[in-house]
């Protein structure tokens, strides 16, 4: 039950201040350098960096000169489904 994406962010561009989804979440950079801002500090990525977010926290990744490029892994989150909602005892 897991999900997964690689993000590349352009040399010099950001993913905006965010809260980050209900579910913790794994990065590990692939490729460039950048820095992720949380609440609580600046953690700087590089190359094999590997950090976790704790779900709800929020976060800003700004890419740097040759751009940074990440894998991120959370637990498959729950689809859209089309139907009535479970009946309620």
């Amino acid at each position: 039950g897991l999900d997964c994406n690689v993000i590349a962010i352009p040399a010099g561009e950001e993913i905006g201040q965010h809260e980050g989804p209900d579910l913790d979440v794994v990065i590990v950079v692939l490729d460039g350098s950048g820095v992720l801002e949380t609440k609580e500090e600046t953690i700087n990525l590089e190359n094999g960096s590997m950090v976790w977010l704790p779900k709800l926290s929020v976060r800003r990744f700004v890419a740097g000169e040759k751009g940074l490029r990440y894998f991120s892994v959370h637990t498959r989150k729950r689809g859209l489904q089309i139907g009535r909602p479970p009946a309620h005892d």
